[in-house]
C-alpha cells in the first residue's frame, strides 16, 4: 500500500535558470515507488517535443554508492504526470507543488541580482585562475612534480570548506550555476582570499606548500565565520527521456 509522507514544503530545483521537480521527491511526497513514477513518465502519451521540453534524465548516487536514474520535470511535466494521482491527499500535494512553482518562478524573475553576483563571481574566479597559473609555475620552480593539480586542489578545498553535499548525492561538476546569492558571494570572497594568499606568499618567497596551507587556513577561517551551506541534488549526466 502506498503511504504518503507528511505534508512538507515541496522540494524544487533550479538548473540553468529553470525550475524542476525531481521524480525522487515526487515519488516520496505522493507515497509511490520511484520505479513506478519513472515508468509512468516514460509511458505518458505526449508528443515528443513536449517530452523533450518538460522531462530530462539525470542520475544520482544511492545509499550504496551506485548510480541510479531519476527524471527532472518542469511545472507542465509535473502537471501532466500527476493528473492521474487521485484522492484528497494527492490533491493537497499537487496544490502545494503548484504554489511552490509559483513562488519560485516569481523569485526567479527577480533574479537580476543573482546574475550580477554570478558575473562578479566569474571575474573573481578568472583573477584567481590567473594567479593559480603563476603559482603552478612557481611550484614547479621549487621542484613540485604535480603542480598542475593545484587548479583542482584549490577548487576542491574551497568547495569542501564552504558547502555540504547531502549524503548519497553525486558530487557536482560545476556548482557555480546552481548556487544561491549567499553561496555565490561566499565563494567570491573565498576566491579573493586564495588569490591574495598566493600572491603574498610568492612575493615573500615562501615554499609552495606553505602558500597552499595559508590559503586553506584563510578559507577555513571564512567558513567558520559564515558557516557551511548545503548543495542541492545535481545531475552527473542529463538528457531527454528515451
Amino acid at each position: 500500500m502506498n503511504i504518503m509522507s507528511p505534508m512538507a514544503q515541496p522540494r524544487l530545483l533550479v538548473r540553468d535558470q529553470k525550475i524542476f521537480a525531481n521524480s525522487l521527491d515526487v515519488a516520496k511526497a505522493f507515497g509511490k515507488q520511484h520505479l513506478h513514477v519513472l515508468e509512468k513518465i516514460r509511458t505518458l502519451d505526449v508528443p515528443e517535443d513536449f517530452n523533450q521540453s518538460n522531462f530530462r534524465s539525470v542520475e544520482y548516487r544511492d545509499a550504496k554508492g551506485e548510480m541510479r536514474p531519476s527524471i527532472d520535470m518542469t511545472r507542465d511535466g509535473f502537471t501532466i504526470l500527476t493528473m492521474g494521482f487521485t484522492g484528497k491527499r494527492a490533491m493537497e500535494f499537487k496544490l502545494a507543488y503548484i504554489a511552490e512553482f509559483n513562488r519560485m518562478e516569481k523569485k526567479l524573475r527577480k533574479s537580476g541580482e543573482w546574475q550580477q553576483a554570478r558575473a562578479e563571481g566569474k571575474r573573481t574566479r578568472l583573477e584567481e585562475t590567473d594567479t593559480i597559473k603563476s603559482f603552478v609555475e612557481y611550484a614547479r620552480s621549487q621542484g613540485s612534480k604535480h603542480a598542475d593539480k593545484y587548479y583542482m586542489n584549490l577548487t576542491r578545498m574551497e568547495n569542501k570548506a564552504l558547502f555540504v553535499l547531502e549524503k548519497g548525492l553525486p558530487k557536482p561538476n560545476n556548482i557555480r550555476e546552481i548556487l544561491d546569492m549567499f553561496q555565490l558571494q561566499s565563494l567570491a570572497v573565498a576566491d579573493r582570499l586564495v588569490t591574495k594568499a598566493i600572491e603574498e606568499g610568492m612575493n615573500d618567497g615562501l615554499h609552495y606548500k606553505e602558500i597552499f596551507h595559508r590559503a586553506k587556513e584563510k578559507v577555513i577561517a571564512l567558513s567558520l565565520v559564515i558557516g557551511q551551506t548545503p548543495l542541492d541534488r545535481l545531475p552527473l549526466n542529463q538528457g531527454a527521456i528515451q
